[in-house]
């Protein structure tokens, strides 16, 4: 796990989450920290070999495998400042939270608290807006990134992105076949404002530094709107298709099968992400029959319908 330097001051760490790093003069930003105290000790024990200084820490948002090691490096580093957007700042305070809303509201299970899910509480010095700003004397600008979660931020610096999960890289990409997502609608979004951004390169949370990165951006669009028309075709000219058919339907189709609780929670927050996204179109609706809560579908006049019969990484 290595830093490797993207120019003279922004690096990266490369793992299983991607842990950004940028240095000044004497401010040392990290940018998201790992999932566990494992991955965090690696981290500082390499600024300390490179006496490299740690002054702040970005939580880009309140996902275990971005937080997890946060208090490790707060207790090594109590002088560092945590950064954190709103709403998800929350959630670090209450890290309850993302089991909770994975389990509807209900007291999440064993197989939803695992340290994948259920990361420690985390003390947030600073809630951090978007816009150009300072941290220490370091300038850069913060992006709204939603979707993937409810108030994701990236980190712009030197014309680099730090992208957090906006997108994936391909291999997380195709590891996954379904991105974990709380809004479709607003990850697509989110995609198109990236294509938009007159920038030199970006980094995603799951992968490495690419100038290039608009090609992969673009890999990622597909392959929601590949899903998206997975979503229609179930829905469409229904009366009604219950949720829990709806997401086992997708499933299947994608070729996944899935046997812990834990896993299948978060591939079904990801596929009823679609939903509002049909509901804003108007063609589905949520509806409730013989107490069970499923969808209504009307006509589906997708863009993507004809160049998506099947649901493929370009």
């Amino acid at each position: 796990m290595a830093l490797q330097w993207i120019n003279e001051r922004a690096g990266y760490f490369s793992g299983a989450v991607t842990i950004g790093y940028i240095k000044g003069e004497d401010t040392g930003i990290l940018i998201d920290a790992g999932l566990d105290k494992q991955i965090a000790k690696k981290v500082i024990r390499q600024l300390e070999a490179e006496s490299l200084p740690l002054t702040h820490l970005l939580i880009t948002h309140a996902h275990t495998d971005h937080f997890g090691g946060a208090p490790t490096i707060q207790q090594a580093h109590p002088e560092a400042s945590v950064y954190a957007p709103a709403f998800e700042e929350a959630v670090l305070a209450y890290p309850l939270f993302e089991p909770l809303y994975l389990f509807q509201g209900n007291e999440p299970v064993k197989d939803l608290r695992s340290k994948f899910l259920l990361g420690p509480s985390v003390k947030v010095d600073r809630v951090i807006g978007e816009g150009a700003q300072k941290i220490g004397e370091i300038d850069v600008v913060i992006h709204a990134l939603p979707g993937h979660s409810h108030n994701q931020v990236g980190l712009e610096v030197d014309g680099i992105l730090y992208a957090a999960d906006a997108y994936l890289g391909r291999r997380a990409l195709e590891k996954h076949v379904i991105p974990f997502q709380i809004d479709a609608k607003q990850v697509y979004e989110t995609l198109e404002q990236l294509l938009k951004l007159d920038i030199k390169g970006a980094l995603p949370g799951h992968g490495d530094y690419e100038e290039t990165f608009q090609e992969t951006v673009q890999v990622n669009m597909k392959r929601q709107e590949a899903l998206k028309v997975a979503v229609e075709k179930e829905v469409s000219g229904r009366d009604f298709i219950s949720l829990s058919d709806l997401v086992a339907r997708v499933l299947t189709f994608q070729g996944l099968k899935v046997e812990e609780p834990g896993r299948y929670a978060l591939f079904r927050t990801a596929i009823l992400s679609f939903v509002r996204w049909l509901e804003v179109e108007q063609t589905a609706s949520l509806v409730v029959e013989d107490n069970v809560l499923g969808l209504k579908g009307g006509e589906i006049h997708s863009k993507n319908e004809s160049n998506n019969n099947e649901a493929t990484l370009a």
